[in-house]
């Protein structure tokens, strides 16, 4: 960094420094040659409200401010020389890299948003390219973050059960019928809940005892399927459960979607205890399934509707759920028939 002395008209405040200067040399700034400027100017960078650094052109400290220092959770003299990203690896090169070069390129600063496991804090980063180095302005924007989470949360899930809703499902379902890997292979599967028998809670027992239902029946439908698979609660008395990760084998794929289906309807089943009252409740379950990178969202959702209500219709006393896959083979179809 060069020196800098000789001013006139000097103002400064924690907001702003101005001044008119000359360059006279070239000296480290501010660790040698302590002018009264170069004092003051120290003083009010290491004063300011912001967290400041700067770097030089090989992105390794040459200042660190008070503030800097408590939000970071490093001194300076443990940070001076080093090179940023190798004191705080998940800054990630490419992103400084990227935010310094579109900084260059546009004559104006760049944010990088990045959190820091070591102090466990949100830390937007301004990028600010000098003439010899590089500014770096830190702010805390923890808070900021966990209400950006929370609002994404509720847009995201059920405000009763806590359960994805269907907004979160179609990305779930988007995720799955766009997913092509050679690595990845098989079926997912898409199963349509409509409880039975909730209405006459809902109409006998009123609101709080029908809500207790309700999420008694998620933890079960949860509690029953694994962590890769996915229950949503689609609304009112409806839900629906992404089966994930099934067999490459058309039958098996299906086999393994009836049994996961039968083992829903059983845990739904099981009476539920409500203040003083006991409910029954039963469960319509319809199916559609596809192979990974194939179906569509919208489509999948209607073939398992449209099969729940098929099944609702015969009130089949089996227990066993329609199946109604979405790639359909001779054997396939012969699911369709009501069983045996």
């Amino acid at each position: 960094m060069e020196w800098v002395a000789t001013f006139s008209g000097l103002r400064n405040s924690v907001d702003e420094v101005r001044g008119i200067i000359q360059e006279t040399g070239k000296a480290p700034f501010p660790e040698t040659r302590p002018t009264s400027f170069a004092r003051q100017l120290h003083d009010t960078l290491d004063n300011i409200p912001e967290a400041l650094c700067l770097l030089d052109q090989q992105w390794r400290f040459t200042f660190v401010n008070r503030r800097c220092e408590r939000m970071i959770g490093h001194t300076r003299m443990d940070l001076l020389g080093q090179v940023i990203w190798e004191a705080f690896p998940q800054l990630g090169r490419s992103a400084l890299v990227s935010a310094y070069e579109e900084a260059v390129s546009n004559e104006a600063s760049r944010t990088v948003e990045v959190h820091l496991a070591s102090i466990g804090a949100d830390v937007e980063i301004r990028v600010h390219p000098g003439r010899h180095g590089i500014m770096l302005y830190f702010q805390d924007i923890t808070e900021r973050k966990t209400k950006e989470r929370e609002i994404e949360h509720l847009a995201q899930h059920d405000s009763l059960t806590g359960l994805p809703n269907r907004f979160a499902l179609e990305q779930v379902l988007e995720q799955q019928c766009r997913r092509t890997s050679p690595w990845a292979s098989g079926f997912y599967a898409v199963l349509f809940i409509d409880l039975d028998g909730f209405k006459d809670v809902n109409d006998t027992c009123g609101h709080v005892e029908a809500d207790h239902v309700l999420v008694e029946v998620a933890c079960r439908l949860q509690e029953a399927v694994r962590n890769q698979d996915t229950v949503v609660r689609y609304g009112g008395d409806e839900f629906v459960v992404v089966l994930c990760g099934l067999s490459d084998d058309t039958d098996t794929a299906t086999a393994e979607t009836e049994q996961v289906a039968r083992k829903l309807q059983e845990v739904i089943a099981t009476p539920i205890a409500a203040g003083s009252s006991t409910h029954r409740v039963g469960a319509s379950i319809g199916a559609a399934i596809s192979r990974l990178g194939e179906g569509e969202p919208e489509s999948l959702i209607r073939e398992a509707d449209a099969a729940m209500y098929r099944a609702k219709r015969r009130r089949a006393t089996t227990g066993a759920p329609r199946i109604s896959p979405s790639r359909r083979t001779t054997d396939e179809r012969a699911l369709d028939a009501d069983p045996k």
